[in-house]
């Protein structure tokens, strides 16, 4: 893994955060992605290795967010080789409860930014 560059949504808790850990051992560059700037900075602080590491504050579920992801990872790397989509969201709630607001934040975290951060891999 020496050498390659890592896109990770989602990177800043669970198994995100986990999966850069894992890369960042094996000699990668990781790119984090994630909505709270505050966890985004607790991420970069327990993973260490400062010039192999970024934190880039986005939603994922917003296409000029991923758009911008992608790009900022290719001006510091020059391209992107893996591509780890780890934003979820869990909305706790039987489904004759859940919103139509609920179900498409679900939706849009879980499932839309999957296809929009791999157009925005494949376009860079």
């Amino acid at each position: 893994m020496k050498k390659k560059v890592i896109l990770i949504t989602g990177g800043t808790s669970g198994i995100g955060l986990a999966t850069a850990k894992a890369f960042l051992l094996r000699g990668a560059a990781v790119a984090l992605v994630g909505r709270s700037s505050l966890r985004g900075e607790t991420a970069l602080q327990e993973l260490g290795a400062a010039d192999s590491i970024i934190f880039i504050k986005g939603d994922v579920s917003r296409v000029a967010d991923c758009a911008r992801a992608v790009r900022v990872v290719v001006e510091n790397w020059g391209g992107i080789d893996v591509l780890v989509n780890s934003a979820g969201i869990y909305i706790e709630k039987a489904i004759e409860d859940m919103t139509e607001e609920s179900f498409m934040a679900i939706m849009d975290t879980n499932i839309k930014e999957l296809i929009l951060c791999a157009e925005m891999q494949y376009r860079s």
